[in-house]
């Protein structure tokens, strides 16, 4: 199970919605960019840029290296919009390394092999302030999720600050616009649009002045009240002892097909399943 321009060619072909996707291999390949989720807290944002053509005109003009925005919810998924739609991406892990130098583990998730360029931005102190920031980011996305990617076209309002450029690029992603499948009946929100919108009803402008409709990925990026997270993106360490067993529960764990906090029900569940087998067995035994 989650890219913007950095799936562009998905946001043309737009094909049917499926937001739960897993990597299956898991070996340490220098080429792959990896996310160390252990490190990853609520309202995150990973920035990303791929070497599509459009992704590649919105870096231009937008002036900077990155043409796509997602927010991290909690460690295991981000919402995003990308030519899916909007909605949830698991972060599945491929790999979880045992460090001893320094002495911690590693949770990494493979990003798509055709992302160059990744950074993971923070607010500082936001989530030490607010301990239910993940359930507060879960309700303030529900209204954006299940819409399609909007028209290319109408993404030109994050040029509004540079005309120039706006005007070089809106007949370009108008041409795109046209070899989409359709046009999309119930549009949502642009991914940095998605991002700025979570930020600014939590109560934080990312761009002073601007709004949602108008921040583009790399106006995050140059965000003065944002840090990058140091580690975040990363590159597996071929010589980790690697723990099969932690990576293969977590990932089995993001595919239930329902909400965390159904876990401690789930498990009383299988708490009285085991007893009723035990109690089963007992009686098979003593007859």
């Amino acid at each position: 199970m989650r890219r913007c321009t950095a799936w562009y060619c998905a946001a043309v072909a737009r094909p049917e919605a499926t937001f739960l996707t897993m990597h299956t291999n898991h070996d340490a390949t220098e080429s792959s960019i990896y996310l160390d989720c252990a490190l990853l807290r609520p309202a995150d944002i990973l920035l990303t840029t791929q070497h599509h053509l459009v992704s590649r005109a919105i870096r231009v003009a937008t002036g900077g290296p990155f043409s796509h925005a997602a927010l991290i919810l909690e460690r295991t998924v981000m919402v995003e919009a990308d030519g899916y739609g909007t909605g949830n991406t698991m972060l599945y892990q491929d790999r979880v390394e045992r460090l001893y130098n320094p002495r911690r583990g590693r949770f990494l998730h493979r990003l798509p092999a055709s992302i160059t360029l990744a950074k993971v931005l923070r607010r500082p102190g936001l989530a030490d302030s607010r301990p239910n920031l993940f359930q507060e980011l879960q309700d303030l996305t529900r209204p954006f999720l299940w819409k399609e990617y909007p028209a290319l076209r109408s993404t030109a309002a994050v040029f509004n600050q540079q005309r120039s450029k706006q005007a070089l690029i809106l007949p370009f992603l108008q041409i795109l616009d046209k070899y989409a499948a359709k046009e999309p009946e119930n549009p949502g929100a642009f991914c940095s649009e998605l991002v700025a919108a979570i930020f600014e009803t939590l109560g934080f402008s990312l761009v002073k002045g601007a709004r949602p409709e108008e921040i583009s990925p790399n106006s995050i990026a140059t965000a003065l009240e944002l840090v990058e997270v140091e580690g975040a993106i990363t590159q597996p360490e071929p010589a980790a002892e690697l723990n099969e067993d932690v990576r293969e529960i977590n990932n089995a764990t993001m595919r239930l097909a329902f909400p965390r906090e159904s876990l401690s029900g789930l498990v009383d569940f299988m708490k009285v399943v085991t007893r009723l087998k035990a109690e089963a067995a007992g009686e098979r035994t003593t007859r």
